[in-house]
């Protein structure tokens, strides 16, 4: 007996624990459960739910109170019901895992779900547990991993430089390519993939240099050097590249960016040589060329052919401003900051002269040209003088030249006009000795023909201009003095009407020749009653045409026999 109560008691003990310890076990599972992130739901056979945690609650909105016997379908999308037939599931010793599929929240939205399904069987009841994790997160996150893929993609293929990331050996040299961009392929001529075979070394860089740069890589993470590519088809291609010394997926990397720096080197080049050009014209040129600031007129370059005149070297020149200048008298000073000024404003200068000064105080004549141009973010003025001494010198040549010229036409003048008059004077003398009026006339008319022309050189003669004469004064003149020398009776009248023209000593002679026939015999045979009107008249019809008419009442008896009609002469 004494044994069997000892057995009892042992086995009540034994029961008692085992109780704890289930109960133990059920508040920690419950523990588990309840506090669970992801959402843990229990349904029987009839896919009823008997168990809804708090992770249910807050992923789908439902409370447990409302959704314990409620079918699990009110989360189940239609699409998803037809695809994992729940029946199916819960008949079965089952086990699965369902990924990425969409269950239904109690507002209607929708939530991104990963689902872990076990099967389980109690007291001859078939039950399915399912863990639910909302992956709303996960997705947004792996979205923006490819938004930012994709903009990684679109900036390291869009780019026009050459991108490359090389992995680095354990001996610190660079291994093969592990990546490179759209920009790669296309300059250097390879494939994708005959890129991802290759190291730096097959493009061109020898060891030596790879292993310098590498070093200052590996103690400074970053790097710029020059290098030349050679493409596949054997083009050198000159690039800046700069690169730096990354660790990517627990493995050292270099990613570099290399630039193309061929059409920068050809302007570079161009640049250079349209320097040399511009230098090679700034100081072989013969005139003075200086470049000034407008704002102080500092002088910012001067060409080596002003310098050499002032016997200053450019430096001693550069950086002086031209006021400073001793030299250089105060109006032209003035003069220069006048001009400056207005191209200050946006004004236009035009050429001007100004007689300047060198150190040893000879005095030269320039002609001074300016021009406004912006250098190195400064307004400046480009101001060419031109040393026009020696011409200075030939012109005041000429000029003397040709008032000594001038006087002698003058004095030929003078003496062809004197010859005249004696020739005149000596047939007035000989005419007293005539004994009838035909040989009178004979001696009046060639006296008149001397005088006429022996009037044109007095005109010249007086005149500033030693080419052409005045046809209008000059006829005026000659009638008057053809109307004298016949005593013209008062009653015949001497209308003229003369425009002012200028014509040469070889059409003035000839005119007034014929002027003067016609107004000889006007005055003589025109008019037989005494009485009558004599009419002269120049027009300048163009540039090219005198056009000389003569009328007198009378003329038809001389001239035509007919009625009065004008004498036109065109010449």
């Amino acid at each position: 007996m004494f044994f069997v109560n000892f057995i009892t008691v042992l086995l009540a003990e034994s029961l008692e624990e085992s109780e704890e310890v289930i109960h133990e076990t059920e508040e920690k599972y419950r523990t588990i459960v309840e506090t669970a992130r992801d959402a843990i739901i229990t349904v029987d056979e009839r896919g009823r739910v008997v168990l809804w945690n708090k992770g249910a609650e807050k992923i789908f909105g439902y409370p447990a109170d409302e959704m314990k016997g409620k079918h699990i379908n009110k989360i189940i999308s239609e699409q998803n019901r037809d695809r994992h037939n729940f029946s199916n599931i819960v008949k079965r010793d089952i086990s699965l895992i369902i990924t990425d599929v969409e269950a239904i929240r109690r507002d209607g939205t929708r939530v991104p779900v990963d689902i872990s399904v076990t099967g389980w069987h109690h007291m001859g009841e078939n039950f399915v547990t399912a863990v639910i994790r909302d992956i709303s997160e996960r997705k947004k996150a792996e979205e923006a991993l490819r938004e930012s893929e994709r903009k990684f993609r679109t900036v390291f293929n869009g780019v026009d430089d050459i991108i490359t990331i090389v992995e680095v050996r354990n001996d610190g040299l660079p291994g093969n390519y592990i990546e490179v961009n759209r920009t790669a392929v296309e300059k250097l001529g390879y494939s994708r993939d005959e890129l991802l075979n290759m190291s730096p070394v097959d493009l061109g860089p020898t060891e030596e240099e790879l292993s310098g740069n590498m070093r200052t890589l590996l103690e400074r993470k970053t790097a710029s050097f020059d290098r030349t590519y050679i493409s596949k088809d054997g083009r050198r291609i000159p690039v800046e590249v700069n690169s730096r010394l990354i660790e990517i997926g627990g493995r050292n990397v270099v990613v570099s960016v290399a630039r193309d720096m061929t059409h920068r080197l050809e302007n570079e080049r161009k640049l250079r040589e349209s320097e040399e050009k511009y230098r090679s014209l700034f100081d072989l040129s013969p005139d003075y060329i200086i470049l000034l600031d407008l704002e102080g007129g500092v002088i910012l370059d001067i060409n080596s052919t002003l310098s050499e005149r002032l016997g200053m070297p450019p430096d001693e020149l550069r950086g002086t401003s031209i006021y400073d200048v001793e030299f250089i008298s105060d109006d032209v000073k003035d003069e220069f900051r006048s001009k400056l000024g207005v191209m200050r404003d946006g004004g236009n200068i035009e050429p001007y002269e100004v007689a300047l000064n060198d150190p040893l105080g000879r005095e030269y004549t320039v002609r001074i040209y300016n021009k406004p141009i912006h250098v190195e973010g400064r307004d400046c003025a480009l101001v060419v003088l031109h040393d026009i001494s020696d011409l200075k010198r030939t012109q005041r040549m000429l000029e003397k030249s040709l008032e000594e010229k001038e006087l002698l036409i003058k004095e030929i003048h003078h003496r062809v006009k004197n010859n005249l008059m004696i020739i005149s004077s000596l047939l007035s003398l000989q005419s007293r000795k005539a004994k009838d009026e035909e040989t009178l006339d004979l001696f009046r008319e060639s006296e008149n023909r001397a005088r006429s022309m022996a009037l044109i050189h007095e005109r010249l003669y007086r005149s500033g201009d030693l080419k052409n004469i005045d046809m209008g004064e000059y006829i005026r003149t000659l009638a008057s003095e053809v109307f004298r020398s016949y005593s013209a009776d008062s009653r015949i009248r001497l209308n003229m009407d003369l425009d002012e023209l200028k014509v040469d000593v070889e059409t003035a002679i000839p005119v007034g020749l014929i002027v003067n026939e016609l107004l000889t015999n006007a005055v003589k045979h025109a008019f037989p009653d005494g009485e009558g009107k004599v009419s002269v008249s120049i027009k300048k019809r163009n540039s090219h045409v005198l056009r000389l008419a003569m009328m007198g009442l009378g003329f038809h008896r001389i001239l035509t026999g007919k009625a009065a009609h004008p004498l036109v002469c065109s010449l």
